[in-house]
């Protein structure tokens, strides 16, 4: 570990300071390493390791609404490491303003809709990193003392070769969660435990173009489950929204800038996907 509130110390809060200042949301990419927690909840950074911030922006879709949906500027915290010529990410999410956690969290997305083929519809989407709960002093192993433990992000994962094009390829767990429902211009209660029932899985792959530390873009897909817990006073609706949301073939478009290594900030911001017409 670096030397004493020197570099490391530094750093953390230099990159905390940085990400607030962007406005910024959430992420994309990777799984955490054993270490130390740090004081914002994330692995501490290890010797040997890089980390910055990089934004990104997406692009994606509900197969079952064949409905397209844009995934705002997020920010990314990406810790580098390197084995041979490939670079190994871990990123965590920085979390929106007023998420329970600094890190992990992603804006909300909205997708507009028609259910059942002819009934206008909206649904509100959380997504999270998937977290689980760790040892303050070892991620790896659990604590046999039984000592405190703290609720943090599993970063997804991304690994290729760092300074040239070649197969890049990104994956990750998120816990999906509806926060709102509306049907016909109608809300519905949708209570508070209305999420998947199990992690949905991320799968991207770099483009032509693509390298790690300078951007580029990423494709592939979100696999998404079938949702449980929804509704209220004995309303079932997660087999509504299910048909709404869940499936295989939910394409997922990402535009990711630098990553910052060396300074502050990224030297470039993607911008909006389009949506396309039609």
């Amino acid at each position: 570990m670096e030397h004493v509130f020197s570099r490391a110390a530094v750093g953390r809060a230099r990159a905390w300071r940085t990400a607030r200042a962007l406005g910024v949301v959430s992420a994309l990419i990777l799984v955490a390493a054993p270490g130390a927690v740090s004081d914002d909840g994330i692995p501490t950074k290890e010797d040997g390791r890089s980390r910055g911030p990089t934004l990104s922006t997406g692009l994606g879709s509900a197969a079952p609404a064949k409905q397209f949906y844009r995934v705002p500027l997020t920010t990314l915290m990406a810790d580098v490491s390197y084995e041979g010529i490939d670079a190994i990410a871990s990123v965590f999410a920085v979390s929106p303003k007023g998420a329970p956690h600094p890190y992990g969290y992603f804006p909300p997305i909205t997708v507009r809709t028609l259910a059942f083929g002819m009934i206008p519809s909206e649904v509100t989407i959380s997504i999270a990193q998937y977290r689980v709960d760790a040892p303050d002093d070892d991620l790896s192993t659990p604590d046999p003392d039984g000592a405190a433990t703290e609720n943090i992000p599993v970063a997804w994962q991304l690994k290729g070769p760092a300074i040239e094009e070649g197969v890049h390829l990104l994956t990750g767990d998120a816990d999906l969660r509806i926060t709102s429902l509306s049907l016909d211009g109608q809300k519905m209660a949708v209570g508070p435990k209305c999420r998947t029932s199990t992690p949905a899985r991320v799968t991207l792959h770099g483009q032509p173009g693509y390298i790690p530390n300078i951007g580029g873009r990423l494709a592939g897909s979100v696999d998404v489950p079938v949702f449980t817990g929804c509704g209220v006073n004995g309303e079932d609706l997660s087999p509504l929204i299910t048909s709404m949301v869940s499936g295989t073939g939910n394409t997922l478009e990402v535009e990711q800038s630098d990553i910052a290594l060396v300074d502050p900030l990224p030297k470039t911001t993607p911008a909006p996907f389009p949506i396309p017409k039609g």
